[in-house]
């Protein structure tokens, strides 16, 4: 039909953008809480089920919660977040993107198809009646990981922050005399995901 689509992480993207024709549209998933994209990685990390259908996953457990994993995992989200933030900034006059929040998508998932039929200029339909081949896997373990991250992050006087003005995630010290966050050259906050 014309028409070619690939998921890729920036890692993998950037050793094929120059070969991908100038005219080609994005369309950038995100997530609007990178607390719950850690915990979802980090289950995925280590018991090898990244969706619904895989079926030869290791259980996990309460237990298998491991600190310093789960902040680099935010850490490494932090980084591809903001990495693709730059991308598409430093390309910004020659490319065209649109941004559809992961969660969007699972609250209003037709919404967001007339979103892309409209950006692209192209007929899903067929789409509409199928039901969606992927399907959420939060479970009370991940409110379980999730609750213990953000108290790690409290124990270190840290949160995630994203500023506005440079479009990036950040993890920062909290004042804990005045619960005022640090932000060095930072003028406006608009989003906590604490």
């Amino acid at each position: 039909n014309g028409y070619f689509g690939v998921k890729s992480h920036l890692d993998q993207f950037v050793r094929y953008f120059k070969y991908i024709p100038t005219d080609c549209k994005y369309i950038n998933i995100y997530r609007e809480n990178i607390l719950q994209q850690t915990v979802s990685m980090f289950k995925s990390l280590q018991n090898g089920k990244w969706t619904f259908a895989d079926k030869q996953a290791m259980t996990l457990t309460e237990a298998d919660y491991n600190t310093d994993t789960i902040l680099q995992t935010l850490d490494y989200l932090i980084s591809m977040n903001n990495q693709w933030e730059i991308f598409f900034n430093n390309n910004k006059d020659t490319i065209s993107r649109i941004k559809i929040s992961y969660e969007s998508i699972t609250k209003d998932r037709i919404n967001v198809l007339h979103q892309i039929e409209e950006y692209l200029h192209i007929d899903l339909q067929c789409v509409y009646s199928t039901e969606p081949y992927l399907k959420l896997q939060r479970d009370d373990l991940s409110s379980y990981y999730l609750d213990r991250l953000k108290q790690d992050l409290r124990e270190r006087n840290e949160m995630v922050v994203y500023d506005s003005n440079t479009l990036r995630f950040i993890r920062k010290e909290i004042d804990s005399s005045n619960n005022s966050i640090t932000l060095s050259g930072v003028q406006y906050v608009s989003f906590l995901c604490l």
